[in-house]
């Protein structure tokens, strides 16, 4: 006799499987314990603040300066992770080199 399991899926499971196959296998399947890394909280607010960046600088007629643009994105995305918990200040100065960074390559280039 064949066992049979019904599949119950969540948006967060699907979100999890869209964006991560693996992650998905060992979250739900294995039910190995989550871990929280610095590092993904990093990325992941990084990659949040680029994206609110680059919609603002796309959308923005007048092409505010791009200093500005980035320290508005960097608030906004603050305030839509912290509502989960604070960010660690070595998160926030990590971020801030590399935003930095990005913004000193873009300004030289001219994009």
């Amino acid at each position: 006799m064949i066992e049979t399991r019904k599949l119950e899926l969540s948006a967060s499971k699907i979100k999890t499987y869209k964006q991560c196959p693996r992650r998905y296998y060992y979250q739900y399947i294995e039910k190995l314990p989550k871990k929280e890394w610095d590092h993904f909280d990093l990325g992941t607010f990084v990659h949040g603040v680029l994206e609110f960046f680059h919609e603002s600088f796309r959308d923005d007629s007048i092409k505010r300066n791009l200093r500005l643009l980035m320290k508005e994105s960097f608030k906004k995305q603050r305030e839509v992770m912290e509502q989960d918990k604070p960010l660690s200040k070595g998160i926030l100065d990590g971020a801030k080199d590399m935003l930095a960074a990005y913004l000193k390559d873009m300004e030289e280039k001219g994009d």
